[in-house]
Formats: C-alpha cells, structure tokens, sequence
C-alpha cells in the first residue's frame, strides 16, 4: 500500500492537559478512530479520513492525575485523617 506523508504528532487532552505523541501516516484508504485519555477518559483525538494516528504514548499527566497507587493510597489517608 502506498504512503504519501508519516511523522510524529502532539496532542493535549481539552480537558486536563495530559500531552500525548502520536505517529500518523497518509494512507489511500480511509481510516477512522479516537485516542481517550488516560488520566480523565476525554476524547483527546478522533479522526475520520486518510490519515491514521497509532502508538500512541502519554508525554506528560494531565492536571490532579494520579501517577501511582502509592499516591493514591496517601491521598486517601489524607482524606481519612482530616
């Protein structure tokens, strides 16, 4: 199959500001997906066309993203304890 164009692509989730690079790549045929944040589950990308986005890889969390269980067990006792 041919290919026209490939790169590299970022993208930041409208919702928390999670940042995220992309691999995208012209195709003859149509492609159609959507890319949702890890962190908030937003639509961060959605595409309907000849380019196709994949591997996807978060760059940066988005805002009040728990990096770790171990973040997410002291938050609790926080709550618990307050």
């Amino acid at each position: 199959m041919a290919t026209w164009d490939r790169g590299e692509k970022e993208f930041t989730c409208p919702q928390c500001g999670a940042v995220y690079e992309c691999t995208y790549e012209d195709l003859p045929s149509r492609e159609r997906g959507k890319q949702e944040c890890e962190d908030c589950g937003a639509t961060v990308h959605s595409w309907n066309g000849s380019r196709d986005y994949e591997d996807w890889k978060l760059i940066r969390h988005g805002r009040g993203a728990v990096k770790s269980f171990g973040s997410l067990l002291t938050a609790q006792s926080s709550v618990k304890k307050g």
